[in-house]
């Protein structure tokens, strides 16, 4: 019975403690951050995210000499930049890069991330061109 009381405690600790965190889901507050990228090269370029130390996302394959394109999501007031998943949970974006398709990170050419708070934010127009060894945008 003492097992089953202090598992009901628990139970209601977390609840409380997951009702009381930060963790908001959507886009309401937020403003988009429409990239778009031409890849003025001749092989496959890939735009990607790092979300935590040890998790990354694909955003865009983008064949040569086409146009393509990604939103991330950002926090006027904190300057914090998301990705959505797809139950609207607010991923926290560390870094943005593309790089040779199959060889993004090796190849990467990383992205400045508009983090700026207080301040409505924009994402640049990129032009990309992936080669062997390295990526080269502007």
């Amino acid at each position: 019975m003492k097992a089953l009381a202090f598992a009901a405690m628990v139970s209601a600790a977390a609840s409380a403690a997951l009702a009381d965190s930060d963790h908001r889901k959507g886009t309401e507050g937020l403003s988009p951050l429409d990239y778009a990228v031409e890849n003025t090269g001749a092989t496959v370029l890939s735009c990607d995210v790092k979300l935590a130390h040890w998790y990354s996302d694909h955003l865009a394959t983008i064949a040569p000499q086409a146009q393509g394109g990604f939103t991330l999501w950002s926090d006027a007031a904190t300057g914090a930049v998301y990705l959505m998943n797809e139950a609207q949970d607010r991923m926290p974006v560390e870094r943005l890069w593309c790089g040779l398709d199959g060889r993004s990170w090796e190849t990467r050419h990383e992205i400045d991330l508009a983090r700026r708070g207080g301040a409505v934010a924009t994402a640049p127009i990129l032009r990309c061109a992936a080669q062997e060894t390295a990526t080269d945008c502007r």
